[in-house]
This record gives C-alpha cells, structure tokens and sequence, in this order.
C-alpha cells in the first residue's frame, strides 16, 4: 500500500467517525447511520469525479460504479433523514 492510498484510508476513516458522531449528537442512533451513509456516498461521488477523467476504460467503469453508489448512498441518507424527522414529528 502506498503512503497515498495510506493517507486516503486514514481521511477516510476520519472523515465516517465526525460525521458518525456529529450525527449521534445530533438524533442518536439515527443521526449516526445518516451522517456514515452521507460520507460514504459524497466520498464515493468526489471518487467518481476524480476517475471520470481518466483515459483508461477500467478507471471509468470503476467511476461509473463508484458515482452509482454515491448515488445510491446519498439517496439512502436522505430517506434516513426523511424517516427520523416524520418519526419526531408524530
């Protein structure tokens, strides 16, 4: 493993337990699995960015994969969200 993809795993990994915590603090449990889904899938998606420039046919395929999962993941984050906020208004 090289130092770059080292220091990409350790952003990334940063990155999931803020946005973790920061969605405990915020609805618990809940605000938790929202905020990991959210980074995930904006980690995902800037991922896509960067290989979707890319000449080689392997990287596009894989931006194409990593930017459905964002997708997918954002997607999930924002129904979460939709679920937690209906369950505190009633």
């Amino acid at each position: 493993m090289t130092p770059e993809h080292r220091r990409g795993a350790a952003t990334a990994l940063l990155v999931a337990a803020g946005s973790s915590a920061a969605g405990a603090a915020v609805a618990g449990f809940s605000g938790a699995l929202i905020g990991l889904t959210l980074s995930g899938g904006i980690r995902n998606a800037a991922r896509a960015g960067q290989l979707w420039h890319s000449e080689d046919p392997k990287q596009r395929t894989e931006a194409s994969r990593s930017g459905m999962m964002g997708l997918i993941e954002i997607g999930l984050a924002g129904y979460f969200v939709y679920r937690v906020v209906r369950t505190s208004d009633e």
